[in-house]
């Protein structure tokens, strides 16, 4: 029987697939809330634009084969920048993706 790939070691491979270096999944886990425990150094932690690249490159690499993928975020008036970062580079590179988004009237937000 074969053995079951974790989380982490799933990112790792994508890693390999999209050469990036091992330090991207595994900060990348670790937003993802995935326990690293032999994480690199932290020295050589990549820049946040690739971290974000890796995600985005990631997520349309596991969509690539449906003909549409539909995100709805609710509440987007709550947002952090992070996250609009990687929605506005999910929205420009991926061909199959729809964002929908709904807010509350920016007058309304406090």
């Amino acid at each position: 029987s074969g053995s079951v790939m974790t989380s982490l070691e799933k990112l790792r491979l994508i890693c390999i697939e999209l050469e990036e270096t091992r330090a991207v999944a595994d900060i990348c886990a670790k937003y993802l809330g995935i326990v690293v425990e032999d994480m690199e150094d932290a020295k050589k932690l990549p820049k946040m634009d690739k971290i974000i690249q890796f995600m985005v490159s990631s997520f349309i690499r596991s969509v690539k084969r449906a003909s549409l993928v539909v995100i709805a975020l609710d509440d987007v008036h709550h947002i952090d920048s992070l996250s609009w970062k990687i929605l506005r580079k999910l929205y420009e590179e991926g061909r199959n993706i729809m964002i929908v988004c709904s807010s509350r009237p920016l007058s309304s937000v406090k």
